[in-house]
């Protein structure tokens, strides 16, 4: 019994030892591939992002050259457009230069018609001033003056007269002394420092109440006297024979014949001033004109350049940017290529893990 016994303990002894070993070998081996498949699966990631990358830095690149493309070519229209520009400003100047020249031969002549038409107007006023001058030392206009004057004296002396008649009279009398002695108080008040101002307005109303009463008293009066209606006819018509004269006078400085002679000189002289000045001024709008143009086209002629220029260095700029980026794909290629080479030697790991497990699991 004892000896069957240690013979079953001796057997399981000998048998269990090597099961353990290969269960551990088998779970190493699971470990093994585990590792393996996780080193692929980075190796896997890793080549499909570098693919991403290099992918985008090639459809970059071909943006960037495309827009460098398209560049040069506005650049090439906008130097299409500085060729017709050089030529534009080649006619332009010539224009410009030819109505400028055009604009300056008008300036003599108008400077000349202008001189004309200011004599012409000269004379007629030299001419018109002669007769007023002749005609205000006439004896008729002279006699005139003298008749108008005397009128006029004997109307003052007439009024002066009507208002003597009313000196005496009482009311008219108190009128003016509360106006003198109102008009002396105002005097005296307005030289007087910080007056009562209530007391300078009541003095001025009053000079000017008692004035206007005695002023209304003089005009009843003078209006009212026979003398002096009478000589206010007198000088009023006067005045009305001195003034027909004069008009009739008036009427030789537009009918005379100097003076109509003068006019039509004028007249000739101001048509050849308008045609004048319209030459000068139509030939200055198109020198203006013609100056606006030129111009035009040298400021076209610049932001062409300019921009011709800035499109030449911006497609620089972007084909120097393809080119950075076509350099960093090609070391990307050659980092890809690593990149797929480590991932097949994981993946030939990951396939011999994967046999020397199998095996171990076939024993």
């Amino acid at each position: 019994m004892i000896v069957a016994i240690f013979s079953i303990a001796l057997s399981t002894l000998l048998f269990a030892q090597p099961n353990d070993d290969l269960a551990q070998q088998i779970e190493r081996a699971r470990q093994a591939v585990k590792d393996a498949q996780t080193k692929l699966d980075d190796a896997e990631e890793r080549v499909d992002r570098l693919q991403r990358q290099q992918d985008a830095q090639r459809d970059r690149a071909r943006l960037l050259l495309d827009d460098a493309q398209r560049i040069r070519r506005e650049a090439e229209d906008l130097e299409r457009r500085l060729e017709f520009a050089k030529a534009n400003i080649v006619n332009a100047r010539a224009k410009a230069a030819e109505t400028a020249a055009a604009a300056e031969a008008t300036k003599e002549p108008a400077r000349l018609a202008a001189g004309e038409l200011r004599a012409a107007t000269n004379a007629i006023d030299a001419e018109k001033a002669r007769m007023v001058k002749e005609f205000e030392a006439s004896e008729g206009w002279q006699d005139m003056l003298a008749r108008a004057a005397e009128k006029q004296r004997a109307l003052q002396d007439a009024i002066t007269a009507a208002k003597l008649a009313i000196a005496n009279d009482p009311k008219y009398v108190e009128l003016k002394k509360v106006a003198d002695e109102a008009k002396a108080r105002v005097t005296k008040l307005r030289e007087t420092p910080n007056a009562d101002s209530a007391a300078l307005a009541q003095a001025s109303q009053t000079w000017m109440s008692a004035q206007s009463a005695a002023g209304d008293i003089e005009a009843k009066a003078t209006d009212a006297d026979p003398a002096v209606k009478e000589a206010r006819r007198l000088a009023a018509e006067a005045e009305r024979s001195k003034a027909a004269y004069r008009s009739d006078f008036d009427a030789t400085l537009t009918s005379a014949p100097k003076i109509k002679e003068l006019q039509n000189q004028r007249i000739a002289a101001a048509a050849k001033d308008e045609a004048a000045q319209s030459a000068l001024s139509i030939a200055a709008r198109a020198a203006a004109a013609a100056a606006n143009e030129l111009a035009a086209f040298q400021r076209d002629l610049a932001g062409a350049a300019t921009d011709a220029a800035a499109r030449r260095t911006d497609a620089a700029m972007r084909e120097r940017q393809a080119e950075d980026l076509l350099r960093q794909s090609q070391l990307s290629d050659l980092e890809l290529q690593r990149a797929r080479q480590r991932r097949d030697r994981a993946r030939a790991d990951v396939q011999e893990a994967a046999r020397k497990l199998r095996e171990l699991l076939e024993k």
